[in-house]
């Protein structure tokens, strides 16, 4: 596929592209096809005038690329399978895509690197904040269009949880903690919130390798929903990781919900106590609902327990 017409501006940087045609032929065929409706996609939601509203970055008058271009370059050459800053260079390297998204000059790499060396710790905020006005935006695009609700519906399941991720070398801000791939290595150890519904991911949160699964998390959760919609009830899902009292008594002042795994050093004795039920249709299956008062919690919550009946051995070990 390549590009039919490309319109004309004065700049040596970029080409603003009005209407550009595809058309399938012989020549200028391209690699990066996938790329070009994510490139109009952007071009359409304004994405770079609103990088520019959301984080305000100034550079010297004769510079010819500034912070939104290579937030843009780098965000498309990331859906295009770049893991470096070399390789968003080399799928910007396709010379159809270039025209399309109207690119006359690709910064080179050391450039990208060395203004996003300029974003300030401000600026890193801003780039959060950009995060959630930008899916705002599509939600209300979205619902506009008659296409999804997610927006404004009054109740959302938010799946929270932690990953690893190893490093190599001594990275900045790595650490050795909890890497059950890699034992020993240093890693980061970022925290995620997804959006049940959509899989989207509603914000992240950047740790240290050795950063336990809910350190943060109460802030963090406070951050998702100071941008959430304020009429939207959320029912906070995680791991066990997550069986924090205080993030269970700050959603509940809140009035939102939450299904976590439990984890309680006495939790087989506290079992044991329980009156169970056999769950209708699941031969085997028993249940039991309970009232539990933790050390240090302000008041007793709600436990729900399931077990299944195990054959009996065959006496091997």
């Amino acid at each position: 596929m390549k590009p039919s017409k490309v319109s004309k501006s004065s700049s040596h940087v970029r080409n603003r592209t009005r209407t550009v045609k595809m058309t399938s032929t012989a020549h200028g065929l391209t690699s990066q096809a996938g790329l070009i409706p994510v490139v109009k996609y952007l071009d359409r939601i304004g994405f770079e005038k609103t990088v520019k509203q959301s984080v305000p970055h100034r550079r010297g008058e004769n510079a010819d690329h500034h912070l939104s271009d290579v937030v843009l370059l780098t965000l498309v050459g990331m859906m295009g399978g770049a893991t470096s800053m070399a390789k968003v260079t080399t799928v910007w390297a396709d010379s159809v895509l270039r025209k399309v998204a109207g690119w006359i000059k690709i910064p080179v790499e050391t450039t990208i690197l060395r203004i996003f060396k300029e974003v300030s710790d401000r600026q890193i905020s801003q780039f959060e904040t950009l995060t959630h006005t930008l899916r705002g935006q599509h939600w209300r695009r979205l619902l506009r269009s008659g296409k999804s609700k997610t927006g404004i519906q009054s109740v959302q399941w938010v799946d929270v949880d932690s990953t690893v991720d190893t490093v190599c070398g001594r990275q900045e801000g790595s650490a050795k903690g909890f890497n059950p791939k890699k034992k020993g290595a240093r890693s980061y150890h970022p925290q995620l919130a997804f959006l049940a519904e959509t899989k989207e991911i509603l914000q992240a949160w950047f740790r240290t390798g050795n950063a336990f699964t809910s350190n943060g998390v109460v802030e963090f959760t406070k951050q998702l929903l100071a941008h959430l919609p304020n009429r939207m009830r959320i029912i906070f899902r995680g791991d066990s990781g997550y069986f924090v009292g205080d993030l269970l008594e700050f959603l509940d002042t809140r009035g939102h919900g939450y299904l976590i795994k439990v984890k309680l050093k006495n939790l087989n004795a506290l079992l044991a106590k329980q009156a169970w039920t056999a769950i209708q249709g699941r031969p085997g299956w028993e249940q039991s609902e309970f009232q539990y008062r933790c050390g240090g919690w302000s008041r007793s919550r709600q436990f729900v327990a399931v077990r299944i009946k195990q054959p009996k051995g065959d006496g091997k070990k």
